[in-house]
């Protein structure tokens, strides 16, 4: 049913039926057989592909307890690390035009409500977390903050020291390593900034990958061989 819904939500639409069938096998042979780790371009190429849609839209909740509790340990021990200590962490998520809001989507909704949950996992109250969405582009009006002006305003309000966290994403990829952690860093230097330092994504942690079996095998549950 997860593959289902994944091909479903996701137009992986094959006009075969049979091609479908082999598509759904290949999402639950990486799941179940623990490849979540390897890529083999022979084997199962396509569901390794599909797996960060898997765990973004259909495993990780943006309110999943063990995710916000895992976060928030990550943020602990990499501010444990620093010499310094931030004035407000950012977390920033990947922005989306306002349209779909304005539809009924509710990815802003749920942004806000991982955001709330990571500042009460970490103790942080007030305003000292704070949400923002980044990515954006072209013309037309995109969810805010915007990540870009937030971080160019916080220095003229006395706000020198911050650290940043993307939530929604499970590994760190080009836009969370350049966008994020170089090009934000630039932007918050040049704006008076004094520190600055990005939270890593969970990547291939042991906490990461022990979370991800463990939802894996939950949602696999009932209509797997034990």
């Amino acid at each position: 049913k997860l593959a289902e819904n994944i091909i479903h939500t996701f137009k992986f639409y094959y006009t075969d039926v049979d091609k479908i069938e082999d598509l759904k096998h290949e999402i639950v042979s990486m799941l179940y057989e623990e490849k979540i780790m390897k890529f083999d371009p022979t084997n199962g190429a396509k569901a390794y592909s599909y797996f960060g849609t898997i765990v973004k839209r259909w495993l990780i909740n943006y309110n999943n307890k063990n995710y916000i509790k895992i976060l928030a340990k990550s943020i602990n021990e990499h501010i444990a690390f620093l010499d310094w200590e931030p004035d407000v962490l950012l977390t920033s998520f990947h922005g989306l035009p306002k349209r779909y809001l304005n539809a009924g989507d509710p990815y802003h909704c749920e942004c806000a409500q991982t955001s709330r949950l990571l500042a009460e996992e970490i103790g942080w109250g007030g305003d000292r977390v704070r949400l923002a969405f980044q990515s954006r582009f072209g013309r037309e009006e995109w969810l805010k903050p915007y990540i870009q002006e937030v971080i160019t305003e916080l220095p003229s309000q006395g706000i020198k020291k911050i650290a940043i966290i993307s939530p929604g994403f499970i590994s760190d990829c080009v836009e969370t390593l350049e966008e994020v952690a170089i090009g934000l860093k630039e932007s918050f230097v040049e704006a008076g900034g004094e520190k600055f330092t990005y939270v890593p994504c969970l990547n291939s942690s042991e906490d990461s990958i022990d979370l991800l079996q463990e939802l894996v095998l939950n949602e696999l549950s009932g209509w797997i061989p034990e």
